[in-house]
């Protein structure tokens, strides 16, 4: 993604209005890059695909996959 200000806390609030928790995160930013990868909880597998579609639509983020 694009690092701005903002990012990640976009990025954890539609975890938490999906009623998803974090597990882990690792945050790596270069330049005006950045790198979110999140370890996530998720009570199925249309809750994550609804939050990955969300988060896809952030400004900034350039994609969003599942590991």
């Amino acid at each position: 993604a694009k690092d701005r200000p903002g990012l990640l806390d976009d990025i954890t609030q539609t975890f938490s209005a999906f009623d998803i928790s974090i597990v882990r995160a690792s945050i790596l930013t270069q330049n005006t890059k950045v790198r979110n990868n999140f370890r996530i909880k998720v009570h199925g597998l249309t809750q994550l695909e609804m939050a990955i579609q969300k988060i896809q639509g952030i400004h900034g983020v350039e994609r969003a996959i599942r590991l």
